[in-house]
């Protein structure tokens, strides 16, 4: 009945059999004729075929992935009133995903549609105020638009985030070191991160924000991120850390990646205790497996702990790992 409409010409009937054609609901995959079909669609005065055209260029559906037309489609979208347009230009402002981050702009975003029967929206208007984000942070307001999913959400999922909220839940420097950032290569192992969003400190820091965390025992703002393009194949992207303040926490961590041969790990330069007195300031040099986070130890970093001598030091022993 959808291809029939659509062959006749009707724009939603096209939308629908490119969605079609795109989650191979009823058919095939086709990532080609999926796009002919929302290109059609769009042309005809379907703004919702206009936000669709922007997933697939944002998610690269059988397409090069190209940002800067995703955002173009979904502005063309929200200013004809398509929700799911101005729901992913809220996204992509609050993560700086194609646009300059402006979480004020992500906010009014999403609050313009959460009352347009759009829960998704409710939930990031709701972290908007948890977190402060392009608002002034309000954890009650968060807490009242919780509530309001009820019927959307799980009393129990509800329930949870409530707690959290009213916890004050805090996040440990080592979980953060040691097991998200690797499950961050992982996800990049397994094409369910970008290079480009892998050590994005901006894209990080929402992305635990929406886990309703209160606390870091680490301020966000001096985290930052270099790159060393040390080949056309091998690159290492690290990461500047709050002044570590235990024993374990770490300096620098860096994810180095050969594209060549599919190739990546995760090192770190942990904060440690020596007892050799000429030694002032030790720090080791590990790294973490990625599967059951398997916590390796390469031995004290030889002189200072720079830059320069980490990155030296973790690309021997990368070049060296099979």
């Amino acid at each position: 009945m959808i291809k029939d409409a659509a062959d006749k010409g009707n724009r939603y009937g096209e939308l629908w059999l490119g969605l079609c054609y795109q989650q191979g609901v009823g058919t095939e995959v086709d990532y080609q004729a999926a796009l002919r079909c929302l290109e059609s669609s769009a042309q005809k005065g379907n703004v919702s075929a206009l936000g669709q055209l922007g997933l697939t260029y944002l998610e690269g559906l059988g397409v090069e992935v190209d940002k800067s037309r995703a955002i173009s489609y979904f502005q063309q979208g929200a200013a004809g009133g398509d929700l799911h347009s101005q729901y992913q230009l809220g996204l992509c402002y609050l993560s700086g995903i194609g646009v300059k981050a402006d979480r004020e702009k992500a906010f009014s975003f999403f609050a313009q549609i959460a009352d347009q029967d759009f829960p998704e929206a409710k939930m990031l208007q709701a972290l908007c105020y948890f977190n402060g984000w392009g608002t002034q942070a309000d954890k009650e307001k968060a807490i009242s638009l919780v509530h309001e999913l009820s019927g959307e959400l799980p009393q129990q999922q509800i329930d949870e985030i409530v707690s959290k909220i009213n916890n004050d839940v805090t996040l440990k420097s080592y979980y953060f070191q040691f097991r998200l950032l690797p499950m961050r290569l992982a996800n990049y192992q397994n094409n369910l991160c970008s290079e480009e969003e892998l050590a994005n400190i901006d894209l990080l820091r929402t992305e635990l924000g929406s886990s309703f965390i209160s606390h870091y025992e680490w301020d966000w703002d001096v985290l930052s991120t270099t790159v060393h393009q040390v080949s056309d194949s091998v690159v290492v992207y690290l990461i500047h850390m709050d002044k570590p303040k235990e024993m374990t926490d770490c300096k620098y961590v860096a994810f180095v990646i050969d594209k060549k041969n599919n190739k990546s790990r995760y090192y770190t330069l942990e904060k440690t205790l020596s007892f050799d007195s000429s030694i002032k300031d030790p720090w080791i040099v590990g790294s973490m497996a990625t599967e059951g986070f398997t916590h390796y130890n390469y031995g004290l970093l030889e002189g200072e702990a720079t830059e320069e001598s980490f990155v030296k030091r973790i690309l021997e022993l990368f070049l060296k790992e099979k």
